[in-house]
C-alpha cells in the first residue's frame, strides 16, 4: 500500500513494525484500575515521527478510565515502532496512526 501511494503521488501512512499485540500487554493493566473493575477500549491517534517513533499520543475516544487511557499512551509511546510515513518523493515525514487498545479484566 505504501508503494502504491507513492506511485500515485500521495503521501503514504506510517506502517507498524513488529507485533502490535506486544505493544500493550496484560502486565500494563494498572492495578488500581483492575481493583476498581475498570475496562474498556481506548482509541488513540499517534503522531509518528520521521524516525518511526511515537512523538505524541492523543486520546480520540476514552475507555471511560483515565488510568487505562494513560497506560495506553505510556505503553504505545514506549513500544510502538513504525516505518515512517513518506512524501511522494519517498522522504520520511511525520504521519498519524490510529490504534485501539481493548482492556479486559483478567479472569
Amino acid at each position: 500500500p505504501a508503494q502504491a501511494a507513492l506511485r500515485s503521488g500521495e503521501a503514504s501512512e506510517p506502517v507498524s513494525v513488529g507485533n502490535e499485540a506486544d505493544w500493550v500487554t496484560a502486565e500494563d493493566y494498572p492495578l488500581q484500575a483492575m481493583r476498581a473493575g475498570e475496562f474498556g477500549t481506548t482509541t488513540t491517534r499517534l503522531t509518528v515521527g520521521t524516525n518511526g517513533r511515537v512523538q505524541e499520543c492523543a486520546i480520540e475516544q476514552s475507555s471511560g478510565s483515565v488510568l487505562l487511557d494513560d497506560a495506553t499512551c505510556v505503553a504505545l509511546t514506549d513500544r510502538a515502532r513504525f516505518e515512517p510515513a513518506r512524501d511522494p518523493q519517498g522522504r520520511p515525514v511525520i504521519g498519524t496512526y490510529l490504534k485501539r487498545v481493548r482492556w479486559t479484566l483478567p479472569e
